[in-house]
C-alpha cells in the first residue's frame, strides 16, 4: 500500500517532534530551577499560571466586593443606554423636520414643472 510509507514517515516525524519538546521542556525547567526556584517539578505553562490566577481573583473577593463590581459593569451599561436616549431624543426631530423641508422643497418644484408643462 502506498499510504503506508508516507503514514509510517509521518509517526517518525511526530515521535522525533516529541522528542524535540520533552528536551526543550527540560532544558526550560532546568533553567527556571536555577534562577532561584525551589522546585522544578511544579513549573507550568505561563498561560497556565495566568488562568489559574484569574480563577482565583474572584474567589479571594467577598460577596460584597463581587455585588459592587457586578453593579459597576451594569452602571456602564445602563450609562451607555442614557446617552443613546438623549442623542436620540436631540437628533431625530431636527433629522425629521429637515426630512420634511426638503419633501416640501421637491413638492414645489415639481409643482412648478407642472404648471411650467401644463402653459407650454
Amino acid at each position: 500500500m502506498p499510504g503506508c510509507n508516507t503514514r509510517r514517515r509521518m509517526n517518525e516525524k511526530w515521535k522525533k517532534e516529541k522528542q524535540y519538546m520533552r528536551k526543550k521542556k527540560h532544558k526550560q525547567a532546568f533553567w527556571r530551577s536555577k534562577m532561584g526556584r525551589k522546585d522544578a517539578s511544579t513549573i507550568k505553562l505561563p498561560v497556565d499560571q495566568y488562568r489559574k490566577q484569574i480563577g482565583k481573583q474572584d474567589y479571594k473577593k467577598t460577596k460584597p466586593i463581587l455585588r459592587a463590581t457586578k453593579l459597576k459593569a451594569e452602571a456602564r451599561k445602563t450609562a451607555i443606554g442614557i446617552k443613546l436616549a438623549l442623542y436620540l431624543q436631540q437628533y431625530w426631530p431636527s433629522y425629521w423636520l429637515s426630512m420634511l423641508a426638503f419633501i416640501s422643497d421637491c413638492q414645489q418644484m415639481l409643482t412648478l414643472i407642472w404648471n411650467q408643462t401644463k402653459i407650454s
